[in-house]
């Protein structure tokens, strides 16, 4: 494959792993004891698995490449593409939705300002999905939370505090829906075992099956959201 590939030899290794990186680079994994060439070989057997996730990433990567801050640019919001519709306006609001266009109050070539209000907007819209999704998922849990809060960190998707807050982040609003929920199944099931054991996992893909779907699609293209 004419892919970039790095290797990693682990002393204690066990097995041969292979991992996609967010850049599209194969990182081939192997226990000291096994050679380069039996590495290869099973790289070989998975290659149209890695194929597949390094076209997803490269399909990720064009889609958040080509968002375009400006009239009639496309944004993604959770399974839907939104139309951006910019023009300086007096209206009561700055920046609101009517059905697939999202009106911006700007200059069409202030791109900063553009970015800034579509950034406020998706705040507003996590605060109001994530407050529905687990007030739903709490009731069915029997528990509950403190408070939510909307948050912008550059390698967290979510969090649960010992005081019952949780925190998610803004840019799961330009995700998949089915991510979105898994990272608040998540969060919410740690208000019942604030650890990872073999409950609290049993509790999470109960709620949410395709939990492993939604983790991996995090793993692999949420480095190219925001």
């Amino acid at each position: 494959m004419n892919i970039p590939l790095k290797h990693r030899i682990l002393a204690r290794g066990r097995r041969i792993s292979i991992r996609i990186a967010k850049d599209g680079t194969i990182i081939l994994t192997r226990p000291r004891v096994v050679s380069e060439r039996t590495a290869l070989r099973f790289l070989e057997e998975k290659k149209e698995w890695a194929l597949k996730h390094i076209q997803h990433i490269q399909k990720q990567k064009t889609r958040m490449a080509s968002l375009q801050w400006k009239d009639d640019g496309l944004i993604p919001f959770l399974d839907q593409e939104l139309i951006l519709s910019v023009a300086l306006s007096r209206g009561r609001s700055p920046i609101h939705r009517v059905e697939n266009t999202l009106h911006v109050s700007a200059h069409p070539d202030d791109s900063e300002r553009i970015k800034t209000l579509v950034e406020r907007w998706y705040r507003l819209q996590a605060e109001h999905y994530f407050h529905l999704t687990c007030s739903s998922l709490v009731q069915k849990l029997g528990v509950s939370f403190r408070r939510i809060s909307i948050k912008g960190q550059t390698s967290r998707w979510g969090s649960c505090s010992k005081q019952g807050n949780l925190n998610f982040n803004w840019k799961l609003m330009m995700a998949p829906e089915l991510v979105a929920f898994s990272v608040a199944v998540h969060e919410c099931c740690h208000l019942v075992h604030l650890n990872h054991s073999s409950q609290f996992w049993n509790l999470v893909y109960r709620l949410c099956p395709r939990y492993k779907d939604a983790a991996q699609w995090l793993k692999e293209q949420g480095g190219t959201l925001g």
